[in-house]
C-alpha cells in the first residue's frame, strides 16, 4: 500500500512537471539567430494576393508574396513551399493544382491557369532540410477574372440624350461591359449611370436612384491608382452613388451579386459637343463568380 501512494506521487509530479511553463530567459538571445517556433519552423507572414488577367479571362494568375519566415536565416532553414489547392465555397479541397519549392531568397510566386468558374486557395509553408514544415500562411479563396481596358461613359444631359450613353452595365458570362443610353428599353442591361454631382463634380449613380424598379448597385471607393486596384482585402460596397474622381478605383456589387472593380484613367470634356459634357475613361475586372469579393 505504501509503495502504491509513493508511485502515485511520482507519477503526479511527472504530471505537474510535463505542465508547468518555461518562464526561463536566453541571456545570449541578441547573439544568437532565432530558434524555431513551437511547430519546428515559423511559418511566413503577411501572405498577400494579386490577381491578374487578360481580357479574355483564359489567361487569369494569382501573384502570391509573403514576408521572410523569423527563421528564415537559421542554416536548418532550406525554402518555402507553395500549395495551391482547387476548393469548393465552403474551402473544402477537391484537388491539388499545384505545389511548388521555393528557395529562402524567393518570397513570391505566380500561380498559372486559375480558372474563371474555380475557386482556388494557396497556402506557404516555411521547411527546414529535414523536411520539418511550419504551419501554413493562406491567401483568400479566388478565382480567374476578365479584365478589360475599353470603359467608357458620358455624363447625362436632359438637354439632349439622342447621343450620350450615360449609362454602363456588364454581362457576367463574358466581363464584357458595354455603354448604354440611359432609356427604358436598355433599363434591364443597366448597372451604372453618371450625372453631374454636388459642387460640379461627377458621380456614378445606382439606376434605381432615378428609374426605381430597376437594377441596384452599390459603390465602394477603394482608393487611387495600382495599389488600390491589386487590392484583394474590399470591404463591402454600401453607396447608392459615389462621387468620380480620376485615378481613383471603386468596387461594385450589382443586382445579382457578382462584384467589379473599375479604375478611372481619365476624365475628358468634350466642349464642342451639344450641349457639352464630360467622358470617363476606366480600365476594369469582372469576377464571374457570383459572391467571391476576390479581383
Amino acid at each position: 500500500m505504501f509503495n502504491a501512494k509513493i508511485r502515485i506521487l511520482i507519477f503526479i509530479s511527472g504530471l505537474l512537471l510535463l505542465t508547468l511553463p518555461f518562464t526561463g530567459s536566453d541571456c545570449n538571445s541578441s547573439n544568437n539567430p532565432p530558434a524555431p517556433s513551437t511547430g519546428g519552423v515559423a511559418a511566413p507572414p503577411n501572405v498577400s494576393l494579386v490577381i491578374n488577367s487578360d481580357s479574355t479571362g483564359l489567361h487569369s494568375t494569382a501573384l502570391v508574396s509573403w514576408d521572410a519566415s523569423p527563421d528564415e536565416n537559421l542554416d536548418s532553414f532550406s525554402g518555402y513551399k507553395v500549395v495551391t489547392y482547387k476548393v469548393d465555397e465552403n474551402h473544402n479541397v477537391l484537388a491539388t493544382h499545384q505545389v511548388k519549392n521555393l528557395p529562402s531568397s524567393v518570397h513570391y510566386f505566380t500561380v498559372d491557369s486559375i480558372g474563371l468558374n474555380s475557386r482556388f486557395e494557396t497556402f506557404v509553408f516555411s521547411e527546414l532540410n529535414d523536411g520539418t514544415e511550419s504551419d501554413s500562411t493562406g491567401t483568400l479563396m479566388y478565382a480567374g477574372v476578365y479584365y478589360w481596358a475599353d470603359g467608357t461613359i458620358d455624363e447625362y444631359q436632359p438637354g439632349d440624350t439622342s447621343f450620350i450613353e450615360s449609362a454602363y452595365g456588364w454581362n457576367i458570362q463574358t466581363g464584357k461591359g458595354t455603354n448604354y443610353l440611359f432609356n427604358s428599353t436598355n433599363a434591364g442591361m443597366i448597372d451604372m449611370i453618371m450625372r453631374g454631382g454636388e459642387n460640379d463634380s461627377l458621380t456614378f449613380y445606382s439606376p434605381n436612384r432615378f428609374s426605381p424598379g430597376t437594377r441596384s448597385t452599390k459603390f465602394l471607393k477603394v482608393g487611387p491608382g495600382q495599389d488600390a486596384f491589386d487590392e484583394t482585402y474590399l470591404s463591402e460596397p454600401d453607396k447608392d452613388s459615389v462621387r468620380v474622381d480620376s485615378n481613383y478605383v471603386y468596387l461594385l456589387k450589382t443586382t445579382d451579386g457578382y462584384y467589379i472593380k473599375m479604375w478611372v484613367k481619365s476624365i475628358r470634356f468634350i466642349a464642342n459637343a451639344i450641349p457639352p459634357y464630360h467622358n470617363v475613361i476606366f480600365d476594369y475586372k469582372v469576377q464571374p463568380i457570383e459572391g467571391l469579393k476576390v479581383l
